[in-house]
Formats: C-alpha cells, sequence, structure tokens
C-alpha cells in the first residue's frame, strides 16, 4: 500500500517565524509568547512587525511610542531607528536620550523627520532605500537569535531597523497638501480628501506589511481615537464596535481601512490619572523625585486589542513620566499593589513600607522607591520578576 502525501507537490514547511524586540516593559508579557531554545524557552515578545498605538488627545500615545523606540535601541544596540513626526511636535532627539536605558546616548542612531522636509510619500521611498541596502548586505546583516526552526537551528534574522510614524492619521502626501493649499476651505474640491487620504495608507499599510518580514523593519505608528458615528445605523441600535475591544464610542481615525487587520499587535490608551498626594496648594508627585513636579507623572492604561500571540482584551498600566518615559519600578509597584494581597504574597506592604519576596533584605516607601531603584539594579529586577509571576 503506497504512502501518498499530497503536500509533496508543494515543497517543505518554509521556517516563518516573528521575532519580537523587548521593551523591558510588561508588554514583553502581555504581547508575547515563550519560544523554544537551545536548553530552555525564552519569552518572545514585546515589539512586533507592526505594532498600532491608538489614543485620543493628551493620552501619552506619544511619549509611549518614544520610549519604546528608545528603550528598544537602549537593549539592542545595533539597531537604528527612523522616525517621521508628521505633527512637526518633536524638538529633537534629546528626548530620546532622556527615554534611553543605561543613560545611553542614542542620537548617532536615529533620524527626525517632520513635514518641513518630508511628507509620507517620501518616507516611503527612505523606507525602500532601506529595504534595498539591506537585502544587497543581507550577509553582512545577519544576526543569530535564541530562537530554534524547525530543524533545531539558532534562526537569523536581519539586523533590526525601527520606523516610528507619529502619528499615522496626520501623516499625508504632497499632492493631498496641495489639493488643500489649492481649494478654499469649504470648497467641494475638498469632499474627497478623506477617501483618498484612506487610499494612500492602505496601500502603504499592505506594502509596509512584505518590508517588516523581508527586511526585519519594526514599525511603531500611532493613531489618532474620534467619536464613532454610523450614519447608516438605524438609531434604535447600539454603534457597531471598530474593534471587539475598543470601546463603542471610540474609532480610529483617518489611518485607512486596513490599519486594524495589518497591525501584528495594537493596543490603545485610556484616560490618564495624575499620581499626585496632597491637596490644593501642597500637592506633590506620589512618587518624588528630582524633578519636583506635581504633575510629572500619569497612570495610563493599555488596553491591548489585537494580538497575534496572545490573548486580547487585556489591561497593562504604564506609569509615564513627563521627562523620563516609562518608568519601570513604578509600574511594577502599582501593578503588584492592584494584584497582591500585601500579606504572604511575592508583594508586601506594611503602612508605608514595602518589600519583595525575593529580596526581602531591601524594603521602601513611595517616597523612596525612585532613588533607591536607580543606585539597586537588584530591587528592581526583583519588582519586574513578582510582576511577570502575578
Amino acid at each position: 500500500m503506497f504512502k501518498i502525501n499530497a503536500m509533496d507537490v508543494i515543497g517543505p514547511q518554509p521556517n516563518i517565524f516573528i521575532t519580537y524586540l523587548n521593551t523591558g516593559t510588561l508588554l514583553d508579557i502581555a504581547l508575547g509568547t515563550p519560544a523554544k531554545c537551545k536548553n530552555n524557552y525564552v519569552f518572545n515578545g514585546g515589539l512586533s512587525n507592526i505594532l498600532g498605538i491608538g489614543g485620543r488627545s493628551q493620552t501619552y500615545k506619544s511619549t509611549i511610542a518614544d520610549s519604546i523606540v528608545a528603550r528598544v535601541a537602549s537593549i539592542y544596540p545595533d539597531v537604528q531607528v527612523l522616525i517621521f513626526d508628521s505633527e512637526n511636535s518633536k524638538p529633537g532627539l534629546k528626548r530620546y536620550n532622556d527615554f534611553a536605558l543605561f543613560n545611553m546616548d542614542l542620537t548617532d542612531r536615529i533620524r527626525l523627520f517632520d513635514t518641513t522636509t518630508d511628507d509620507l510619500n517620501s518616507i516611503y521611498e527612505k523606507i525602500k532605500a532601506i529595504v534595498e541596502y539591506k537585502k544587497k548586505h543581507e550577509k553582512e546583516l545577519l544576526i543569530e537569535t535564541p530562537f530554534l526552526d524547525k530543524d533545531g537551528k539558532n534562526i537569523k534574522i536581519m539586523l533590526p531597523t525601527i520606523c516610528l510614524i507619529d502619528s499615522f492619521t496626520v501623516a499625508k502626501v504632497n499632492s493631498e497638501i496641495e489639493n488643500i493649499e489649492k481649494s478654499q476651505l469649504d470648497s467641494s474640491d475638498l469632499n474627497t480628501l478623506w477617501m483618498k487620504s484612506g487610499k494612500n495608507k492602505t496601500i502603504f499599510m499592505r506594502q509596509i506589511v512584505q518590508y517588516a518580514r523581508s527586511a526585519s523593519i519594526y514599525f511603531i505608528l500611532t493613531a489618532h481615537i474620534g467619536e464613532n458615528k454610523d450614519l447608516n445605523a438605524s438609531p434604535y441600535m447600539p454603534i457597531r464596535k471598530q474593534m471587539q475591544f475598543m470601546s463603542q464610542k471610540d474609532r480610529l481615525k483617518d489611518v485607512g481601512s486596513q490599519f486594524e487587520f495589518l497591525t501584528n499587535s495594537f493596543f490603545y490608551t485610556n484616560s490618564p490619572t495624575i499620581l499626585t498626594s496632597g491637596s490644593g496648594n501642597n500637592k506633590e508627585c506620589y512618587y518624588p523625585s528630582i524633578f519636583n513636579n506635581a504633575v510629572e507623572l500619569n497612570k495610563v492604561e493599555l488596553t491591548i486589542t489585537r494580538n497575534k500571540v496572545n490573548i486580547s482584551g487585556i489591561l497593562v498600566p504604564m506609569i509615564i513620566s513627563q521627562f523620563e518615559g516609562i518608568v519601570d519600578p513604578l509600574v511594577y509597584v502599582e501593578y503588584l499593589k492592584d494584584h497582591c494581597d500585601k500579606v504572604n504574597d511575592v508583594f508586601t506592604q506594611k503602612g508605608a513600607n514595602m518589600s519583595t519576596f525575593i529580596y526581602p533584605d531591601v524594603s521602601f516607601t513611595r517616597n523612596t522607591i525612585r532613588e533607591k531603584s536607580k543606585k539597586d539594579y537588584k530591587l528592581t529586577k526583583a519588582l519586574e520578576i513578582c510582576a511577570q509571576f502575578k
């Protein structure tokens, strides 16, 4: 009796694997999954090939995106970054050094462009030039990851490049800008402007999907969220959600028709809460630091809305400093305070004093955690491990 395998006619299974880039935050767990390595498993999570970040105005989506860029570039010292600031809001590269880990200077590895020099089309041409260069020099740019392919060999990828477009909503091609400049603001010639803009961005999205995988380019696209209005819906029917775990009232603005389909992972930022103590004129930062600013810190809940390798719908807290970006120790402390029993747990709190189960000899308070964690790396690591357990 013959053993017939119809799959033989199409060849063997190719090696298909997305290598994520660690961010050093809880997003590595939320947006990842364990992957097989030589002698164990390593969590493969964090920045996917195409990450979407949505949010309403002043919910710190740009600060979070900039912080992720700086952190990934700090963890992987050969990674280079292309940034398109379509809102002309970034003052320069110093911000990325402020957000970097290990006091690293990232300025030589970042190229920042805005609408005074480029439009979305010219940024697209820059991306294509990077892709062509990387493919031409693929052998020199190949690096080995700890992850194994189907044959048990270490998977190799090209040296990653990060591309941040902040924001994708506002980004335009020159032809759209010229149409606006040639017309009156109330001209009927502009009626189809958003339709054309959506078409351009949909084409852009479909192309970068190929570039992301073939040339190890990691895209971060931020998007504005506005009111969700369905003009064709019955007034007696609820408005349809754009994505399952998005609020019914929210809708992504001007990002093309396939943004929510072609992002590997997507989260949106919810209303931030200022972390202060005291009242009236005596308010101060809840976790004091050298910045001495009462409104420096905000707690922002990230809702994981699209996640191809882990669960969607979960909330990930982030503590955002307007001076330092994501503040790891405070993220872990706030998360543990929300998820632990305070007694006989991996994290305990007795009065003002807090400590961890795996580093019990070092205690801290909300007034000392930032200073102590900067001087004692073990404390930050202990908090990180405990947060991962929970």
